[in-house]
């Protein structure tokens, strides 16, 4: 005899047992399916979010390196400076003790 559904109803409950064991393994299919399609969205979500990581790494490291060679300018810049410096503070320092030595002189002459 004919089923509602159009199926062939079967006395035996085997094919009762079979029939539900193939309606089963139609909804785990369909989920599977369904899981496999959700992991492939998963999956190029994770490809565009390592793309957009690796961008940002390759930015991050030119800026570190961009960084680097500013301070090493810097640095070098700043020893010239104090270089420099000491080399006005002897300067200073004799043309003081000179000017003295002047003043000195100066003051030892008679009128």
């Amino acid at each position: 005899a004919n089923r509602p559904d159009g199926g062939w109803r079967c006395g035996s409950s085997r094919d009762a047992a079979l029939e539900a064991a193939l309606a089963l393994s139609a909804a785990e299919k369909r989920a599977l399916e369904a899981e496999v399609s959700w992991l492939r969205e998963q999956k190029a979500e994770d490809g565009r979010a390592l793309e957009q990581t690796a961008a940002l790494l390759a930015m991050l490291q030119e800026s570190h390196r961009a960084l680097v060679a500013s301070n090493q300018r810097l640095l070098l810049q700043i020893a010239e400076d104090k270089a420099r410096h000491e080399e006005e503070l002897k300067m200073h320092a004799r043309n003081f003790a000179e000017l003295q030595e002047l003043t000195e002189s100066l003051a030892a002459r008679p009128a």
